[in-house]
């Protein structure tokens, strides 16, 4: 039956990337990609079992746990031309089920927001050291810092929840959020955020990225 399991989240986890696989042409990188999904998989089991232990279930709807835990390790660790993602993990404890999974979604996002909001605010000011810069350059630079955080939230709502579980502590519900933003909609953030920069600016700051 454990075999069975694992090999059940093995594939489960394969079909989700395996349209990235196909269209990888380079054998190594499709043998390495295999590897990361086995690998991930193995863990997965591992916590899944440890979590069982401890009371956490998985939310009605949701795939099994084992899928989901390894879902959200490939996605953590991406590499070998597999899609690379910003991942926000957080927890909350609450009367009830519906507001434990709305606070510890809020906090996810909330981590996923503080990332991008940081990687792009030190690309932005690295991008103005040793670039000759006009007042109108510096006030422009100081504008595109001020809006980076709306623009991140506006595009938070194409956030993935990846996991999600539960459990019930004290008469309460403790809900515990794993969530995915892909990288490549982040690097959109800065390019909309460094729209009226110069092109060397922006060649700069994308070779950062």
């Amino acid at each position: 039956m454990k075999t069975k399991v694992f090999y059940f989240v093995a594939i489960m986890v394969g079909m989700m990337y395996c349209s990235v696989a196909n269209a990888q042409m380079d054998p190594q990188a499709v043998k390495e990609q295999n590897a990361i999904l086995k690998q991930a998989a193995k863990e997965a089991k591992k916590q899944a079992k440890a979590l069982k232990k401890e009371g956490w279930k998985i939310a009605v709807g949701s795939s099994p746990m084992e899928t989901q835990l390894a879902d959200l390790l490939v996605k953590e660790r991406g590499g070998a031309g597999l899609p690379k993602y910003i991942i926000g993990r957080s927890e909350a404890l609450s009367g009830s089920q519906a507001a434990a999974r709305t606070i510890a979604i809020a906090r996810a996002r909330e981590e996923i927001s503080g990332i991008i909001n940081t990687k792009v605010a030190g690309i932005l000011e690295s991008t103005m050291v040793n670039v000759q810069t006009s007042s109108t350059d510096v006030a422009t630079n100081m504008t595109d810092k001020s809006t980076t955080k709306q623009l991140i939230d506006q595009s938070l709502d194409n956030t993935k929840i990846v996991l999600q579980l539960y459990r019930e502590v004290n008469n309460n519900t403790q809900y515990q959020i794993g969530m995915a933003f892909e990288d490549s909609q982040a690097k959109e953030i800065l390019k909309k955020v460094m729209a009226d920069a110069s092109a060397e600016q922006k060649a700069k700051a994308e070779a950062k990225w």
